[in-house]
């Protein structure tokens, strides 16, 4: 099937009369992925995506959003063509094991993370053959299926809480969030919390997780969350299954803005990926809320922190967040815009079912709605949008596993480049409400804008809140060696601040995203500044080419620390010759 996909491309392109990754591979011997495995995730919640089986159904009202609705793995299985053909290579299922059915305080147990048995197919979704069916159909496709599997809890109505109570812990719910020993052994929001340390119980989750990978033959797990579980159990199960099945996908999903945090987790658990959080809601900041696109900038800016940044899993959301389409405030153009920024930068992209034909809703349970295959909702506009920001990935290798260089941050504009050794798309984010102008940084190449396939010669305009994608293809040899090799330049940067309502017993700090500036830990800021003649000032050693996000901070002699207003500032740390001085005004009187 892979084959077939490749060549139904090289067929299109050719009665196109376009050419195909065949007739460039003389200039662009990048065209074949360097990266093989994930290229693009659907997660599909079961209950919620199609009803193929209604013998299985059981208790549904379809009118009554936390009801039972009677999605199953018949329904993904008669829709598997559907999916590939959007462009996804990989489908997440929401838990399809033996689970709670009663509601909670109100509150439905459709989702399957109300874990009763993790070694059984809930009759609801089916069986275990069809299971089977499933990873095989999807196998023949050339697409893998992961299941997800939770380990921190069981449902509330769980008999193992009696059958074997020291296989759980015995904290209560979780009431500071900040306390990491309430994480790993309170309940989250009652449920009962499992004591991963006791053997029977690693024993009885790991014999589960086999049995999945030897009978059904699935390619791997989303592991729910990673943050409430020891980073020690997640070691010694990450390894164990991968020792049974060597490329196993092991998706964590560790809810952390912090990257040395997470890049930390993914190393010492055995996480072969972990999803982006900071990516997601820079994206939303940037394209649904009108954020400065520094903040995108600072995100990839922290990529250095990672092992591997193309391991990261991108989203808009998920079914814990509020709908991409809800937080856009329904208007489309920026919903595209956004799943065009997620689709060029670094990463492997993930969506949640439904996304490519508008569903909404801001919370529990209307962002779990209904997938609709057709009628008025299915907006096909979005969907062909997806069809297409997978085939650039395709057809532009640069885009699906290329280096990122930021080349500039400038008055909302920022312009980076997917790079390889000799192919390259230049990404140009207009953050701003009118048209920019920015310019291609080298001779020697072709550019081409992918999205209107118009020829750019120098310099090239961008619209107000848009992005321009331009593919560079090297005339000659050597073009982008500039660009791919890893740079290891730093620059002095001199912070000039006038502060003249500082108190007296206040000292200025700077605090921000990069480890340099305490990576937003006002205990590691960086500073203090100085007094100099009528100003503050500061020297710091930055890394060249990465773009800061930061806030002034004012430490009180008491231990008091105070925030200043307002949005983020950017610093972009270009090259050049001696220090680079920047001048603030501290405005918090």
């Amino acid at each position: 099937p892979e084959i077939a996909r490749r060549l139904g491309i090289l067929l299109d392109d050719f009665l196109a009369g376009k050419p195909s990754l065949a007739q460039k591979k003389k200039l662009n011997p990048d065209s074949v992925p360097a990266r093989t495995g994930l290229h693009g995730i659907y997660f599909v919640m079961l209950d919620r995506f199609s009803n193929g089986d209604r013998t299985n159904d059981g208790d549904t009202d379809p009118g009554d959003p936390e009801a039972w609705h009677g999605g199953d793995l018949k329904g993904v299985l008669d829709h598997l063509d559907y999916i590939r053909n959007l462009g996804f290579d990989t489908i997440w299922l929401s838990p399809v094991f033996a689970s709670q059915r009663e509601k909670f305080l109100g509150h439905g147990a459709f989702h399957g993370y109300w874990t009763l048995d993790p070694g059984k197919v809930d009759s609801r979704f089916g069986t275990l053959s069809l299971l089977k069916k499933l990873t095989t159909e999807a196998h023949e496709r050339g697409m893998k299926i992961i299941l997800d599997l939770v380990v921190n809890h069981v449902g509330y109505s769980s008999s193992l809480v009696t059958e074997h109570p020291d296989w759980f812990h015995h904290q209560g719910t979780i009431k500071n969030w900040q306390d990491p020993k309430q994480l790993l052994n309170n309940e989250v929001h009652g449920l009962p919390d499992l004591n991963q340390e006791n053997p029977e119980v690693f024993s009885w989750l790991l014999k589960a997780a086999t049995k999945w990978l030897q009978t059904a033959q699935v390619d791997g797990f989303r592991l729910d969350a990673v943050k409430h579980v020891p980073l020690d159990f997640w070691r010694r199960f990450n390894s164990a299954l991968g020792s049974i099945k060597p490329g196993l996908i092991l998706l964590g999903e560790h809810y952390d803005g912090n990257p040395s945090r997470v890049e930390l987790v993914q190393r010492e658990g055995r996480f072969s990926h972990m999803f982006d959080f900071p990516m997601a809601f820079a994206l939303k900041d940037v394209f649904c809320s009108g954020k400065p696109a520094g903040k995108l900038a600072a995100v990839l800016s922290n990529d250095r922190l990672y092992s591997n940044p193309d391991h990261l899993v991108t989203f808009l959301d998920n079914h814990d967040l509020p709908r991409i389409r809800t937080s856009c405030a329904g208007d489309l153009d920026k919903v595209k815009q956004a799943l065009t920024a997620q689709f060029v930068v670094r990463g492997i992209p993930a969506m949640t079912y439904g996304t490519e034909i508008g569903l909404s809703g801001a919370g529990e349970p209307q962002n779990r709605g209904d997938m609709v295959f057709d009628g008025e909702e299915a907006l096909g506009s979005l969907a062909d949008h997806i069809k297409r920001l997978f085939d650039l990935r395709v057809k532009n290798p640069a885009l699906d596993h290329g280096k990122t260089r930021i080349l500039s941050y400038e008055e909302g504009l920022l312009v980076f480049m997917r790079v390889l050794k000799n192919s390259a798309v230049l990404v140009a984010i207009n953050g701003t409400q009118k048209p920019a102008r920015s310019f291609i940084p080298l001779s020697d190449v072709d550019a081409l804008d992918l999205m209107d396939n118009r020829t750019i010669r120098k310099t090239f305009e961008i619209g107000p809140k848009n992005i321009k994608l331009i593919s560079l293809l090297p005339r000659k040899p050597g073009v982008f060696d500039r660009f791919y090799k890893d740079r290891n330049e730093s620059r002095k940067v001199q912070v000039l601040v006038r502060a003249e309502c500082l108190g007296d017993n206040a000292s200025l700090y700077l605090a921000g995203s990069g480890p340099e500036l305490g990576q937003w830990n006002p205990q590691h800021a960086a500073g203090p500044l100085k007094a100099s003649r009528e100003r503050l000032s500061a020297s710091f050693i930055l890394p060249v080419g990465l773009v800061f996000s930061f806030k002034l901070i004012e430490k009180l002699s008491n231990g008091e620390i105070k925030w200043e207003n307002g949005d983020d500032r950017y610093l972009f740390v270009k090259a050049g010759q001696g220090p680079l001085t920047i001048r603030l005004d501290w405005h918090d009187c």
